[in-house]
């Protein structure tokens, strides 16, 4: 009785956020996916083909409808894990009798600058004594606006020139040039490193000049997470003051050196 009273509040609940409607009585037009399931749209172009904004989540609409008889049990899912995008949806799964239709909303966030194209799943059950399970694809594509967050898959490690206490160096290459790369050690399972990391992001993001390194991003996925910055061949003036001897250093990039030290 109690599990009863339950699940009525939580169908109630969910009236209130969820749109349910017969399809006979719409203007929709509708597509077969196969097995009694139908839906307005086989791909969804997020943000209507313009570039999206990283980090934030972006709101879709879909209409999923059952054209059998039974009842059906339907949820939208991803086809797997992806450390790149999240999708949630509401309703999360619910219950369409036959012949009618229900508008879900789908809410995506792309997490890096990158051009996703992925298929997610329409899973329905028919609520009868089959129990029947029937999974639908339809695609999901887009591309985001360029941003400091990078894409972990452009980035490509070559050799380790350093290693710290919390940080490993890499040379490698972002779109064609030669960077450094410095990967976490194990971050992401601290709170403290990891706002410690986000404050570092955020400094080097706003200063930006031509007499200092160049900042590409940061990869925020956990496992991936790391900074990149263009590779200075050379190290740091301190380092060619220590390190190199006077007939190494031409006199013109001494002069060089004071004319940007004094800028």
């Amino acid at each position: 009785m109690i599990n009863y009273i339950i699940k009525r509040k939580e169908k109630k609940e969910q009236e209130k956020t969820t749109t349910i409607f017969k399809i006979s009585q719409s203007n929709i037009k509708f597509i077969s996916l196969g097995d009694g399931i139908i839906t307005n749209k086989k791909e969804i172009e997020i943000g209507e083909g313009e570039k999206i904004e990283v980090n934030k989540e972006i709101r879709e609409l879909i209409c999923i409808g059952n054209e059998k008889k039974e009842k059906k049990k339907i949820q939208i899912s991803s086809k797997e894990e992806n450390e790149k995008y999240s999708i949630r949806t509401n309703p999360n799964i619910i219950t369409i009798e036959g012949g009618y239709a229900c508008e879900f909303e789908i809410f995506i966030t792309i997490k890096c600058t990158t051009k996703i194209k992925e298929q997610i799943m329409i899973i329905s059950k028919t609520l009868n004594k089959t129990q029947e399970e029937i999974i639908k694809s339809i695609s999901i594509k887009g591309e985001t606006q360029i941003s400091t967050r990078l894409d972990p898959d452009e980035i490509k490690e070559e050799n380790k020139i350093g290693e710290g206490t919390f940080r490993i160096v890499y040379i490698g290459e972002f779109r064609g040039n030669q960077v450094s790369i410095k990967k976490m050690k194990q971050i992401d399972k601290d709170e403290d490193k990891m706002k410690e990391f986000e404050k570092e992001v955020m400094m080097l993001d706003k200063i930006r000049s031509e007499y200092i390194i160049h900042f590409y991003g940061a990869v925020f996925i956990p496992n991936k997470i790391c900074i990149v910055t263009e590779y200075a061949k050379y190290g740091s003036i301190q380092d060619l003051i220590n390190k190199r001897t006077n007939t190494e250093i031409p006199n013109k990039i001494r002069i060089k050196f004071m004319i940007d030290g004094a800028k």
